[in-house]
């Protein structure tokens, strides 16, 4: 009888520890795609929209970046973003459209019940404690859009250095 409750106490908390386990959901897996398709970006294509990237040191030890997105040239439906850079080795990267409601860019109309946007912003920190002007990083984005019915990903890539 001691020998079934000891085997018992020993089998219990490997049930309870296999149970543990965090299933990934499909915004996961997507995410993780995206991040790892922009970890390989080495330029940027062509883009039907304006990028602009902001590099600002938000505390001592913070460096706040955003990348805007914004006046595009056509109408550009159903974007999914993310947005990955070198600095980090974290896996926590800004991204729209995985997780969340997919926006759209539409030249001259915003219409947030329908998620027309003016711009999209994809925004973080970095840790970095030295002056801004030393530092080195490169930003690198993954853009999938619907443009004019056809699915399309675009490409960016932004050295920041000061030399």
């Amino acid at each position: 009888m001691k020998k079934n409750i000891w085997i018992l106490l020993l089998l219990l908390p490997i049930v309870f520890l296999s149970g543990c386990e965090k299933k990934q959901t499909k915004e996961d897996k997507l995410y993780k795609e995206y991040v790892s398709k922009a970890v390989q970006v080495k330029s940027s294509s062509a883009l039907p929209f304006n990028v602009e990237l902001k590099l600002e040191k938000s505390s001592e030890e913070e460096v706040s970046y955003t990348l805007i997105i914004d006046k595009p040239v056509s109408s550009i439906k159903d974007i999914k973003a993310v947005l990955v850079n070198t600095y980090s080795d974290k896996d926590a990267y800004p991204s729209i459209g995985i997780y969340d409601k997919t926006p759209s860019l539409i030249p001259n109309e915003y219409d947030e019940s329908k998620n027309h946007m003016k711009g999209i912003i994809l925004g973080g920190y970095l840790k970095y404690k030295e002056d801004i002007k030393d530092l080195k990083v490169t930003f690198k984005a993954v853009i999938d859009a619907n443009v004019d019915g056809k699915d399309i990903t675009y490409n960016y890539y932004k050295e920041y250095k000061t030399e």
